[in-house]
């Protein structure tokens, strides 16, 4: 296997098209989370992976639609239709195929369904 690319080369290879809706938010429960919005009505999975690529230090969230991670006391807790996804790359590697694919090692997916404790 290859020497993977450097943080800069994936950014800039996989770098988001268009608005970002991504919003990176310091939590109490998770220092340094990413949260991706409407990750099944806009087909938005990859970009999970990709600011878990951008971001090695950061945790990934995708909510879906009609679902929230409601914060309150010390658990925070899915609610609504569909899951929530998590992504964490912290102990990741990332490289670019040869046919221009991202590649995702080590990665950790975790879903969670409503009424599930995020942790």
């Amino acid at each position: 296997m290859r020497t993977p690319p450097s943080p800069t080369l994936v950014r800039r290879r996989w770098r988001t098209r268009g608005s970002t809706t991504s919003s990176r938010a310091t939590c109490r429960w998770t220092p340094g989370a990413s949260f991706e919005p409407r990750t099944t009505a806009d087909y938005r999975w990859g970009r999970l992976y990709d600011v878990a690529a951008a971001h090695t230090s950061t945790i990934v969230f995708g909510i879906c639609d009609g679902t929230a991670v409601v914060l309150q006391g010390t658990s925070p807790t899915v609610s609504g239709d569909l899951s929530v996804v998590s992504v964490d790359g912290r102990a990741g590697t990332f490289d670019i195929g040869t046919n221009g694919a991202l590649a995702a090692f080590n990665v950790l997916v975790n879903t969670y369904a409503p009424g599930d404790v995020v942790s």
